[in-house]
């Protein structure tokens, strides 16, 4: 590793659909302050400070997280949970609010997927809050890759989206 640079990496994390946006907008005001939103790469070659959102998806988020934790950047992570029916509708309105059809095809995967990626970027983070956002945001757990093992991270991840998942109408 590198030189520990005195820069932090906020990680906005979740699904599509989730709320990251959202979640990055709320707290725009208040503890994202001093974060500018930048893409990976342009952040890492800053050695500043900065905020990111992503669902994952993409494979050169992996390495390029795995180059700011290289470089000496302390990582935090916002994992959003939210039901699966939840970030379909929030994808649909989404769509149908920019007047475009929302096949939705692949969503279902792409979520399911969301929580196995989770898992592979784990140990590359320093601190991880889990954050449900179902009606507001609520902040459920806290884990620290260093001395939470990877097993029961893994355990926990499960269960809050299966918890999540589990919504019932009322």
């Amino acid at each position: 590793m590198n030189k520990k640079i005195a820069a932090t990496l906020i990680l906005v994390l979740g699904p599509l659909g989730s709320g990251k946006g959202t979640f990055s907008q709320c707290f725009k005001s208040s503890f994202l302050r001093t974060f500018p939103a930048l893409p990976l790469q342009e952040g890492i070659k800053r050695k500043k400070s900065f905020c990111h959102q992503s669902d994952l998806s993409d494979d050169g988020d992996f390495v390029l997280i795995k180059k700011a934790r290289d470089q000496g950047f302390k990582i935090v992570c916002y994992c959003l949970f939210a039901a699966r029916l939840v970030c379909q509708e929030r994808n649909r309105f989404k769509w149908l609010s920019k007047g475009e059809l929302w096949k939705g095809s692949g969503f279902r995967e792409d979520y399911e997927n969301f929580y196995d990626r989770m898992l592979d970027v784990y140990p590359s983070l320093d601190m991880v809050f889990f954050v449900e956002n179902q009606k507001y945001f609520h902040f459920v757990g806290v884990y620290n890759s260093v001395s939470t093992p990877s097993s029961l991270f893994e355990k926990k991840l499960r269960k809050e989206k299966g918890s999540c998942d589990r919504i019932v109408k009322t």
